[in-house]
This record gives structure tokens, C-alpha cells and sequence, in this order.
């Protein structure tokens, strides 16, 4: 045996040479959760341990020891897989909880753009803190209560339910979102939390209570961007087969789950329907099917680059679960598809809508144009600058002086001192005149008002992904990054 737990085997007759290896070799795992003793390799009392050991001032002790197979087996899928010995990982392909500053700096990449603070905004009906109330909702939900009665994360969502069903004053309201519940569903088993967390089912069944009355459509967008529905149908960090294969070598399609369920179960069926609900035919009296397997080919590339929001605080915390399971997802501009989609008559996604060339010039100037407080990070929310052009924030930020017009909107409503409030949203109620460098900008991304950061929000519009006369600007050893 050598040091890598390597078993060499032979045949019988001595010609075969076999290495019985782990079935984990070489395979790299983050082990954050096996390096105390209170941590057994993912067994966690709902908080890391050194991390809530450092914060109380308290010695640190790692814990580096060797497991059996069967303890191993147990506890690996606790564990993050980061890639194979000798891989190349990319820093935005590796998991939210390994993202960080310090690892970005040990491996000598670029320290974060973001500042003291940044924008977060609630779930639906959450409720803000208020520091001078103090921690009053500490509560921990585990096993059993004195009575002997099982408490987890099921029955608490379940006694919040029937508690609103049965006593609510808006039965209606309740009883149709009880129905589109059963019609656009979250099973338990197929969500990491499902039997132990509540906050996230509750707020996930508040999207049928709150549109009740309301839009289908609407319905169909919130679940498309919650991380409840992009888990249980498995288009969750699901990439593009370009991505893919530009990274990897790989040939593969994007997942098809959640295009297909859409169609098939929340919306318009397998067969296509006349206005009084009968079934279409064609000339020889066979129903008309809805789409084929194109068209869910097609619709799986619009659901693709589809990440969990950011962590952030006054959420349900579960034990080794570290996740955001209320916020909407964010589309990844590097792993969603760019080619174009077709769509079920005969068109394309996005047919309708202007091309970005044809926007007015200076749209960001103009009536109506939106701008959306970032904090004090730089990091654009809807724009993606290639990494192979931008090798810091800086060449995207625009910093407003004192005499421009667009600075004076952003920070109109000024407090008692005369400071900024600086507004959630601002929208141009009239065209602007602009002034120095806003002059010879096409277009913006992120404006800088003083210390605040704000992001341009450019109209929906359409990029042609393929044009004449391209000219192709090549990075590294010729491979061809983008083109202009």
C-alpha cells in the first residue's frame, strides 16, 4: 500500500496488475466541515463551529483524522466537490461558500470591487429588523419538544398553513391559491431542506396567495426565478452546452427538465386546444401536439446560468445548509446561452422587441431612462464585461461631477444636511443635456455619486448574435474570445 491508500492487486497467473483505489481519489473536496472536533464532517449544530469560535474569542483546534469507508459514504454528500488533482477550476465555477475574498487573494486573483455596503431587499411580507428589540426570534427547531412530539421544519410550515386556511378571513383567496398550488408544484424530496426548513415553502406557496386574483403569467415568471422551483426541477447553476464546451471539451445539453414542465404540466399541455377547450386536429383527425422535442430543446437554452442568490441574514438557517432559498435566482451572463431561441409559432424569443442598435442615442439620457441603487459595490447587476477585457471594475464606472444634470436626478432628494437619500430607483422624468465625459459615452453601466453606486437598467432590446463584417478580437493563443 502506498501513501495514497493505493492496493496493488495481481491475477492469478501474475500478468494482470490491478490498483484498488479509493473511489474518491484524486477528487477535491472543500473539508471546512472536517476540521474541528464539534464537526464531524458535515454533522453541524446549525453553525460552523470555527466560525463561532472565533467570534467568541476562543482557541481554534483542526481536527485532520481518517475515516473508514462507511463513515466517508455517510458524510460525503455533505461535502463540496471542487474537481479532480490536476484540474483547472474557474473562481466563478466554484460554490457560494468557497467565493471568497481570501481565496481569490491566495491564488493571487483580484480583491473584490465591493465596498462597505450593499443593497439588500426582502422577501415578500418580510419584516425588517429593529436592533433595539434585540434578538427575539432565536428560536431552534430540532427533534422534539417535551411532550415528545416531533418538531421539524414540515409540521411548522403545516400548522402555518392550516392555521391560515381554516381561520383567514380571505377564504376565497386561500382556496384558489391552495389549488395552483397542486398545479405548480415543490416536492420536499427533491429540495435539499425539505423536511427541515419552513420559511422557504411558506414564502414559495405566498407567490399563488398573492396572484390569486391576478396574472397567470406573473405565476410563471416568480417560480421561473425561485430557487425552490430551479432546485426541484434541476436547472439550478444549470450551463450552456457553449460554456461547456469552451471550459470543458464537453458536448452536452442544456437541462431539459423544467422546459418541459412548464409546457407540459403549468401551461399549455401536450395537445394544442381550440377556444371551447376541445382538442385540435389535423386533416386526418390527429390531435396536434403542442411542441416537440425541439422546442424543449430550445426553451432548456433560455434556462440556463440560473444561480442561487447571495447569502444574507434574517433567514431561516438550516443545519449544513447554507443557501438562499427566498431571494430570486440571478442569470449568470457567462453560463446562459447567447444563441438565439425559437420559440412555438414559427419565431424567435425576443421578436417584438427593438434591436439595441436602434436605440435612441444617449437612451440613458432620455424620459423614462431607469437607474437602480448598487451600494457601494461596483459590480453591475444587469451587464457581464468579459474578464479578458476588463481586468478591474474601472473601465465600466463613470463618476458623475458636480455639474451634470444625471447627477442632480440621482441625488434630488436630499435629508436635513443637504446629503443624498439616494432613492432604490430613479426614472428620468425628462430628456437630459449631457455634460463632459456623458458626452462621448454610447452607453452606460455604472455611474459613481460620490461614495454610491448606481447602474443603468438599458430598455429590453436585442442583440444579434451573428452580423456581417465581423471582426474577430483574438486573446491568449488565438482562441476567439468575442467579437465585435
Amino acid at each position: 500500500m502506498d501513501i495514497l491508500g493505493r492496493v496493488n492487486l495481481f491475477s492469478s497467473d501474475g500478468t494482470q496488475c490491478y490498483i484498488r483505489t479509493h473511489p474518491d481519489n484524486y477528487n477535491i473536496f472543500d473539508m471546512t466541515d472536517c476540521t474541528h472536533p464539534e464537526n464531524p464532517c458535515g454533522f453541524t449544530s446549525w453553525r460552523n463551529p470555527i466560525v463561532r469560535k472565533k467570534e467568541g474569542g476562543q482557541p481554534i483546534y483542526f481536527n485532520y483524522r481518517a475515516v473508514d469507508q462507511p463513515f466517508w459514504d455517510s458524510s460525503r454528500h455533505h461535502l463540496k466537490k471542487i474537481g479532480r488533482l490536476t484540474d483547472t477550476v474557474m473562481f466563478r465555477d466554484l460554490s457560494n461558500e468557497m467565493r471568497l475574498d481570501e481565496v481569490a487573494k491566495y491564488f493571487g486573483g483580484l480583491q473584490s470591487s465591493g465596498g462597505e455596503s450593499v443593497v439588500v431587499c426582502g422577501s415578500r411580507n418580510e419584516v425588517s429588523n429593529d436592533p433595539s428589540l434585540g434578538s427575539l426570534f432565536g428560536l431552534e427547531i430540532w427533534n422534539h419538544d417535551n411532550s415528545g412530539a416531533v418538531l421539524n421544519g414540515a409540521s411548522v410550515r403545516e400548522n402555518v398553513f392550516f392555521a391560515i386556511a381554516l381561520h383567514a378571513k380571505d377564504q376565497l383567496r386561500q382556496r384558489v391559491a391552495w389549488a395552483l398550488s397542486q398545479i405548480v408544484v415543490v416536492v420536499p424530496d427533491q429540495v435539499e431542506s425539505g423536511w427541515i426548513q419552513s420559511e422557504n415553502f411558506l414564502h414559495f406557496y405566498d407567490t399563488f396567495v398573492e396572484h390569486a386574483f391576478g396574472s397567470y403569467r406573473d405565476i410563471l415568471k416568480e417560480i421561473t426565478y425561485s430557487p425552490m422551483m430551479a432546485e426541484n426541477l434541476s436547472f439550478l447553476n444549470s450551463k450552456s452546452g457553449g460554456y461547456l464546451f469552451e471550459t470543458q471539451g464537453k458536448y452536452a445539453f442544456a437541462d431539459e427538465n423544467f422546459s418541459r414542465e412548464i409546457m407540459q404540466l403549468f401551461s399549455i399541455g401536450l395537445i394544442l386546444l381550440n377556444d371551447d377547450g376541445t382538442e385540435k386536429v389535423d386533416e386526418n383527425g390527429i390531435p396536434i401536439a403542442a411542441y416537440t422535442n425541439d422546442e424543449i430543446m430550445s426553451m432548456a437554452r433560455i434556462f440556463t446560468g440560473f444561480v442561487p442568490p447571495s447569502l444574507r441574514g434574517n433567514t431561516e438557517e438550516a443545519m449544513g445548509i447554507f443557501r438562499n432559498a427566498l431571494d430570486e435566482t440571478v442569470i449568470d451572463p457567462v453560463y446562459h446561452d447567447r444563441f438565439p431561441k425559437h420559440d412555438l409559432t414559427g419565431g424567435y424569443i425576443g421578436d417584438g422587441y427593438p434591436l439595441c442598435v436602434d436605440l435612441p442615442d444617449k437612451m440613458f439620457l432620455r424620459k423614462g431612462a431607469v437607474y437602480r441603487l448598487l451600494g457601494n459595490t461596483r459590480e453591475p447587476q444587469a451587464f457581464e464585461d468579459s474578464p479578458y477585457i476588463y481586468d478591474d471594475g474601472s473601465s465600466r464606472v463613470m463618476a458623475l461631477d458636480e455639474t451634470s444634470m444625471l447627477r442632480k436626478e440621482l441625488c434630488k432628494d436630499v435629508n436635513e444636511t443637504g446629503s443624498c437619500t439616494y432613492p432604490m430607483t430613479v426614472t428620468l422624468s425628462s430628456n437630459l443635456n449631457c455634460t463632459g465625459q456623458e458626452c462621448d459615452a454610447d452607453e452606460l453601466r455604472v455611474i459613481q455619486v460620490g461614495s454610491v453606486f448606481y447602474e443603468y437598467w438599458r430598455p429590453a432590446c436585442v442583440e444579434q448574435v451573428f452580423f456581417n463584417d465581423a471582426i474577430a478580437i483574438k486573446h491568449g493563443r488565438g482562441s476567439i474570445r468575442t467579437v465585435i
